[in-house]
């Protein structure tokens, strides 16, 4: 903790005694300190400094402080940084994040739209890596209620318990598709036989919302 002082310091003088390699190579247990010194830190530029490192750990633990700050900090630039942490951590709980900060507003609507783009752009991104770095996370399939005839469409899950899953998919077609249950929604699900293009196979079905079993 004196070594990560010195640098924060330093920082705050402009004087590197520490750089971020420096921090990284002590491993990811300093990663407490420096969130605590963030959350009673002031000077501008010593907050990019402990974001920068802190997101360079590239690890899934750091996302409820990430959370936190893309809630709270007003710094455009700690806001982007924090936005590109959790599209490189891609994980369902990196969505959950990025979706808890939607009703940010500040005091300017021009901050409030930039901020919701970032914010949606960023979903999209961690939704198309979680398809391509976890292919093992499970598929279900939830109804479609604008078509007429039955319609469906895949979604990844996370599993809770037996047949109950959890829904981590965000619907970036909102303007033309209409889901029976979204990002967030806890679902019970059942086998049943769905086409898909011209073959019939057995697809686990989302049919009404459960419990997570908590």
């Amino acid at each position: 903790m004196p070594e990560i002082l010195q640098a924060i310091q330093g920082a705050q003088k402009g004087i590197w005694n520490l750089d971020e390699e420096d921090l990284l190579e002590m491993g990811p247990e300093i990663i407490p300190d420096l969130v605590e010194i963030y959350r009673h830190e002031t000077h501008k530029g010593t907050r990019h400094f402990l974001v920068e490192v802190i997101c360079r750990f590239n690890r899934s633990d750091v996302i409820p402080f990430l959370s936190e700050a893309l809630r709270n900090d007003e710094d455009p630039w700690i806001l982007e940084r924090i936005l590109q942490g959790l599209i490189m951590v891609a994980c369902p709980e990196a969505v959950q994040a990025l979706r808890s900060a939607r009703s940010r507003i500040f005091p300017e609507m021009e901050q409030t739209e930039k901020f919701q783009r970032w914010l949606e752009e960023s979903i999209i991104k961690v939704e198309e890596e979680i398809r391509q770095l976890d292919p093992k996370l499970p598929t279900i399939y939830v109804a479609l209620t604008n078509v007429q005839e039955d319609a469906w469409v895949p979604v990844k899950a996370q599993l809770q318990r037996d047949n109950i899953y959890k829904i981590v998919s965000e619907n970036v077609r909102k303007d033309c598709e209409e889901w029976q249950f979204t990002a967030g929604d806890i679902v019970r699900c059942e086998e049943m036989d769905l086409y898909e293009a011209t073959t019939l196979k057995r697809c686990l079905v989302a049919i009404e919302r459960g419990d997570s079993g908590n």
